[in-house]
């Protein structure tokens, strides 16, 4: 079992690989960087239009109801601002931490800062790391 954050998830689909996350588990929060992924592509970087990115999101939407939620506590949040600031995080990047530390599970991740952060605490590998 292993914690994916949304960059290796958007990688993992783009390699239709996407098998290698199945009873995984991510964070109640990834959907949103699924979806902001979709509107850089579709609307900032026009990369794809409109309907391209709705049937992508509805893929991702689909990858991301199969997925195990790790669902964060309200105590939690102040472990994880400690774990931004001392890892110079994210707040949401720090939470993919938070979660892997606490859960005692690897992160998969293809976040170069995250992975380099995350590398000191637990298993920390990339999507292309993973058999």
């Amino acid at each position: 079992m292993m914690i994916f954050d949304a960059s290796s998830i958007i990688n993992l689909f783009e390699q239709k690989k996407i098998e290698k996350v199945m009873n995984g588990f991510c964070l109640n929060l990834s959907i949103y960087e699924l979806g902001n992924f979709v509107w850089k592509i579709s609307n900032l970087y026009k990369i794809i239009n409109l309907n391209e990115g709705i049937n992508l999101l509805e893929a991702l939407i689909d990858i991301f109801n199969s997925l195990n939620k790790i669902e964060t506590k309200s105590e939690d949040y102040l472990e994880i601002l400690k774990i931004a600031y001392k890892e110079n995080l994210t707040f949401y990047d720090a939470s993919y931490l938070h979660a892997a530390i606490k859960n005692n599970l690897p992160l998969v991740t293809d976040d170069e800062k995250l992975y380099t952060a995350s590398k000191k605490y637990i298993k920390t590998l990339k999507s292309n790391e993973i058999s």
